[in-house]
């Protein structure tokens, strides 16, 4: 169900491996979950990617695509000094599972001791970019001629940021 509703995001054009989920399971279980409803369906899911910030910045300087990354490329970051929390996907079949995902997504940041961490997401869904300017991340770049290709409403874009305006106000 992870794989197939996170290609609906138009920039995901390879799936990712089902291993690199369950290997993101074991080491982040706290951000990587999956929601059925009571009759058993799907009904939303988050994956986070624990990376190093070397790994990350290669997403950011474009040297490495998302369907690139390997389970070597994963830390274990209660013992990183400044771990990136990289959103794979986010999805949910309505709003009220997504708010519950968001808010499952959030108190983990929250109860963060370590506040030196980056979160960050490659997105080409057309309604993140003001909620993402709420939660206080910032756009890194964004990609006009992938937009045009794939005939999106929005470019696909790289955030980062953190959490910690946002959740002391």
């Amino acid at each position: 169900d992870i794989i197939r509703c996170s290609l609906v995001q138009k920039h995901i054009s390879k799936p990712i491996r089902k291993g690199l989920i369950l290997k993101a399971l074991e080491l982040l279980p706290e951000l990587n979950s999956i929601l059925f409803d009571s009759s058993g369906y799907y009904a939303g899911h988050s994956v986070f990617f624990p990376i190093s910030q070397s790994c990350y910045n290669k997403i950011r300087d474009k040297s490495i695509k998302e369907e690139d990354l390997s389970e070597l490329d994963f830390i274990d970051y209660n013992r990183e000094d400044n771990p990136v929390f990289y959103a794979y996907d986010v999805s949910a079949d309505c709003n009220g599972n997504l708010f519950y995902i968001i808010g499952a997504i959030m108190k983990f940041f929250r109860d963060l001791k370590n506040k030196k961490y980056l979160y960050a997401s490659y997105t080409s869904r057309d309604d993140t970019y003001d909620l993402n300017k709420q939660i206080g991340v910032t756009m890194v770049w964004e990609d006009k001629v992938k937009q045009e290709k794939l005939k999106s409403k929005a470019p696909p874009r790289l955030y980062e940021g953190n959490f910690e305006k946002f959740l002391n106000e």
